[in-house]
């Protein structure tokens, strides 16, 4: 089940932070993300 939370919670993260990417680096940064893995992931 923590596994289905965190990887959930890791989505929703790179979601936030390609919707919000005028907020920069420093928003993937506390969302515990890099901008590399947001990336990554938007082209799943």
């Amino acid at each position: 089940m923590s596994n289905q939370f965190d990887k959930q919670l890791k989505d929703n993260a790179v979601q936030y932070y390609l919707a919000h990417k005028e907020l920069g680096n420093k928003c993937a940064e506390n969302l515990g993300i890099s901008r590399n893995d947001a990336e990554i992931r938007r082209n799943i």
